[in-house]
């Protein structure tokens, strides 16, 4: 499957509680308590969003420490 099923946004924090529920072919990231926001992702696509979220903090550490 190589599509988004639903367009949305969210704001995370550093506060912002995360949790995770794993199932035998999925992995669920629940952002911002119960009333917030859910993924669902493929082991796949918990990799490839891994990898995409890691290059995004070096750029804007990268970013951020630039005089």
């Amino acid at each position: 499957m190589n599509e988004v099923v639903v367009s949305a946004w969210a704001q995370i924090s550093g506060e912002c509680e995360i949790k995770y529920h794993v199932a035998p072919e999925e992995a669920e990231i629940q952002v911002g308590g119960r009333s917030g926001f859910i993924i669902f992702a493929s082991e796949a696509g918990l990799a490839h969003l891994i990898e995409q979220s890691t290059k995004a903090l070096g750029a804007l550490r990268a970013l951020r420490d630039t005089p």
